[in-house]
């Protein structure tokens, strides 16, 4: 073999060599790369969020645990609900249109409960619209509301025992909702109306709501919704869910939303 042939076949011998350490290194890097992936994965899963980007029931157990810690007896909690009615009452909102019920709430042994009145829904008997009290782990949950908000007045201590007492006192004798609208009718309340008797009379009449009539339009959506006659509530006022959070003796005190 002359000394040429022999320079060639040691070249090409060296580069593949050269190539096959190449592929080993870039095939050892490829490796590395895709179990740090897989690490990173792992820790991204372990937060609590699904595949499909939906809250885990872990991440909604401690948004509903860090949101209780701030509850105080009295406060006004609002939700923003999923379902049909939902949308059609932050419809009747002016300025806000976040919210679509309410609830007041009490501290009972460390745990947070919600008195609050609704229309039929879906998931409940079309009779079941008696007011409730209920743990914020139901009126709060990610199946019906894509958020919550904790909405604070001025009242002393002595106005909070009244507002509670007057919303135990409802509660007991079952009052039911209100489809009509009608202020005159004291057998009959919607949330926001509840609420707003429960803060005047707390008050002893210091803290009103506004109150707004119907627009043609609301009322007529209204009514049919409500399977209530149009020319009748097309004359009532009512109190929009945004006028408890934007009184002037109302404060937020959190606003908490579900990844979706």
């Amino acid at each position: 073999m002359g000394p040429m042939l022999a320079w060639w076949v040691l070249m090409r011998f060296r580069l593949r060599v050269s190539n096959r350490a190449c592929s080993l290194y870039f095939c050892s890097v490829h490796s590395s790369l895709l179990l740090v992936t897989c690490i990173l994965v792992s820790l991204f899963a372990s937060c609590g969020t699904n595949p499909d980007g939906k809250s885990s029931p872990d991440t909604d157990a401690q948004l509903l645990q860090a949101a209780a810690s701030q509850v105080q007896d009295g406060d006004i909690l609002l939700r923003s609900g999923r379902d049909f009615t939902s949308y059609q009452i932050r419809a009747l909102s002016d300025h806000d249109k976040t919210y679509s019920h309410a609830g007041i709430a009490i501290v009972k042994n460390g745990k947070v409960f919600v008195y609050h009145i609704t229309p039929p829904e879906l998931e409940e008997p079309a009779s079941d619209t008696a007011v409730r009290l209920e743990p914020l782990e139901k009126f709060a949950s990610s199946t019906a509301c894509f958020g919550f908000g904790i909405v604070r007045y001025r009242l002393r201590t002595t106005e909070k025992n009244r507002l509670l007492r007057y919303c135990d006192s409802i509660y007991a004798v079952h009052i039911g909702f209100d489809g009509r609208f009608d202020p005159d009718n004291p057998d009959k309340l919607y949330c926001s109306e509840m609420i707003a008797n429960a803060l005047s009379y707390a008050s002893a009449g210091r803290i009103r709501l506004c109150r707004k009539q119907f627009t043609a339009a609301q009322a007529k959506k209204a009514a049919r919704y409500f399977h209530a006659p149009e020319d009748f509530v097309a004359k009532q006022f009512f109190i929009p869910i945004d006028c408890l959070a934007l009184h002037p003796e109302a404060t937020i005190v959190g606003q908490f939303n579900y990844s979706k």
